[in-house]
C-alpha cells in the first residue's frame, strides 16, 4: 500500500503592493463596529430550525457591504446567507463558512429545566455587555466567529483589494448535531449541518474553504462525519462548561450499568436472555 503524500502548506511572502492591500483591509476593522455586530446577531434568536430572521439579516448586512448577497430560503423558517465579492476569475475561489445557530431557544418555557433550572444571561437571546465582552446565547459559538468572518469580507470589499478569485460568505443554518426540536411539526433534517449541504446543493462552490469555530489557532483538516442517535435520561451538559453548570454525564454514567451480551444460538435463545434479564432488574 502506498503511503499517502504528505501536503506541505506555507505562507507566502507578500509583496510591497500586496502588504499595502491587507495593511487597508485591517485598517476598516473598528473594534467597537466588530462588537456591535456581535451583539446584534446575538439579539436576533436562531434556535436549530428557526435561522430565517437572522439569515435575511447578515444578507442585508453583506448586501450594504458590496458583496452579491441573497438570502437563500430552505423553508418557510431556516435559510441561509450568501454572499459574493466577485474576483477576476484567475484564481481560486475561498469560502469564509460559519453556523448561525443555536442548540437551545433561549426560551425557559422550552429550555427549562433539562438546561438547568434557570436560564443565566449566557443563555438568554439578548446581548448584554460585561466590559468588552458580548454576552448572550451564542455570544461565542456560533455568533462571535461568524461575526469575525462579516467583518473581514466587509473590510476586503469597502478597501477595495483586487482579489484573483471570488471571496464567497456562507452562513448557515442548522449546523448544530440535532435534528428537529421536540414538538414540531414538519422536516426531521433542521439540523446535523443541513444548511452547509444545501448551500453546497445550491451551487455555492468554493475551491478552499475557511471554517470558523471557537479556539485559538489555523488547523487543515480534511473532516468525515459520522451521526448516532443516542436517547439517555439526564441533564443537558458540554464539557466545556462543565465549571459553569451543573454537570453528571449521562453518557458515561450509562457506561457503568450492565451491559447485555446475547447468547450466539437460536433466536429463543436470545429471547430468554432478554427475559431473563428484565427479570433481574425489576426485581
Amino acid at each position: 500500500m502506498t503511503e499517502p503524500s504528505a501536503l506541505k502548506v506555507a505562507s507566502a511572502e507578500l509583496s510591497t503592493e500586496q502588504r499595502g492591500w491587507l495593511d487597508a483591509a485591517w485598517s476598516r476593522i473598528d473594534e467597537e463596529v466588530l462588537r456591535q455586530l456581535a451583539a446584534d446577531m446575538t439579539s436576533i434568536p436562531s434556535p436549530t430550525g428557526e435561522e430565517r430572521a437572522l439569515a435575511e439579516f447578515l444578507a442585508e448586512r453583506l448586501t450594504a457591504a458590496g458583496l452579491d448577497a441573497r438570502y437563500q430560503p430552505i423553508d418557510e423558517r431556516q435559510g441561509n446567507a450568501l454572499g459574493r465579492l466577485e474576483g477576476a476569475g484567475d484564481g481560486p475561489d475561498l469560502l469564509l463558512y460559519a453556523p448561525i445557530d443555536t442548540l437551545t431557544a433561549g426560551d425557559a418555557d422550552e429550555d427549562v429545566p433539562w438546561i438547568g433550572p434557570e436560564l443565566r444571561p449566557d443563555m438568554r437571546p439578548e446581548a448584554t455587555f460585561d466590559g468588552n465582552w458580548v454576552v448572550g446565547l451564542g455570544a461565542a459559538n456560533p455568533k462571535g466567529h461568524g461575526a469575525c468572518l462579516i467583518a473581514a469580507a466587509e473590510a476586503v470589499a469597502t478597501a477595495g483589494v483586487p482579489l484573483r478569485g471570488s471571496l464567497l460568505v456562507g452562513m448557515g443554518a442548522g449546523g448544530m448535531p440535532t435534528n428537529r426540536r421536540d414538538g414540531w411539526e414538519g422536516r426531521w433534517n433542521a439540523g446535523q449541518g443541513n444548511g452547509c449541504s444545501f448551500l453546497l446543493e445550491q451551487g455555492a462552490h468554493a475551491d478552499f474553504a475557511l471554517i470558523a469555530k471557537p479556539g485559538w489557532s489555523v488547523d487543515w483538516e480534511e473532516v468525515g462525519l459520522c451521526w448516532f442517535r443516542v436517547r439517555l435520561r439526564g441533564l443537558y451538559g458540554y464539557v466545556g462548561a462543565r465549571h459553569r453548570i451543573p454537570y453528571r454525564n449521562p453518557i458515561v454514567h450509562a457506561a457503568t450499568r450492565p451491559v447485555l451480551v446475547l447468547p450466539r444460538g437460536t433466536g429463543e435463545d436470545r429471547r430468554q436472555a432478554v427475559v431473563a434479564l428484565a427479570a433481574g432488574s425489576s426485581a
